[in-house]
């Protein structure tokens, strides 16, 4: 079985992960401005770190193609425009739509990695329906949670390109997810539902999955486009 695996787990600590999604969210919100220069000690001073996972976090960033370095050593600001957003969705629609293709050709597809995501929505959806969580303070677990439900699509088509190209682009997905998901389901078991039936389609390995997915990520790009287009940022 393929290794689950993304480029924040290469991090160094979890500072420099905490200093990355920060950094990532404000580049995606437009708090920090396209083509404006990365000030380390700025950011460093503002965040209480040391300019030791700023820089970490920025050798993440330049890969993920949200800022980029100058010949004079400088960084700045690429940013996430509506193109990048479509751009990166239609791609993200191109490797699963191909991954699922794989699944359903395998008789010989090992589910498990997608049978521990349902149980974790699952266990998840029964504390929402006991009134501990409200929705809102679910929104990142939503977020967390669609993230390794469709890697395990990809750890499932047993293509190790395919897997490569998609951890590529699952944090900025996952950043943008996070500002789209809490206007999106109000409430955790429309989301626990509407994946269960997912997933049931692909252990069935049934090619209704196919038309299933390009609905799921269209949808998904259309509400991320919307949240962003709330940013002034073209």
């Amino acid at each position: 079985m393929l290794k689950n695996t993304t480029p924040d787990q290469f991090a160094r600590t979890p500072q420099t992960k905490d200093v990355l999604s920060k950094i990532r969210m404000d580049i995606i919100m437009g708090e920090l401005a396209p083509e404006s220069y990365i000030v380390e000690s700025q950011i460093a001073a503002d965040l209480g770190v040391s300019r030791g996972p700023i820089r970490a976090a920025l050798q993440n960033l330049q890969q993920e193609g949200l800022v980029r370095s100058l010949p004079n050593g400088r960084t700045v600001v690429v940013g996430f425009s509506l193109k990048a957003a479509a751009d990166t969705f239609d791609f993200r629609l191109m490797l699963e739509h191909k991954a699922l293709e794989l699944v359903i050709a395998n008789d010989m597809v090992d589910f498990f990695p997608l049978f521990s995501v349902i149980e974790q929505i699952r266990e998840t959806d029964a504390r929402f329906r006991d009134g501990k969580e409200s929705i809102d303070d679910l929104v990142q677990e939503i977020s967390a949670a669609d993230i390794q439900f469709h890697r395990s699509i990809m750890i499932m088509s047993e293509n190790v390109p395919l897997l490569q190209a998609w951890n590529l682009i699952a944090n900025t997905m996952h950043t943008a997810l996070n500002i789209s998901n809490s206007t999106h389901y109000p409430s955790f078991h429309d989301y626990f539902r509407e994946h269960k039936s997912f997933s049931d389609l692909i252990i069935q390995r049934n090619p209704e999955v196919l038309e299933t997915i390009v609905e799921h990520i269209t949808k998904a790009k259309t509400l991320v486009i919307d949240r962003l287009k709330m940013r002034k940022l073209t």
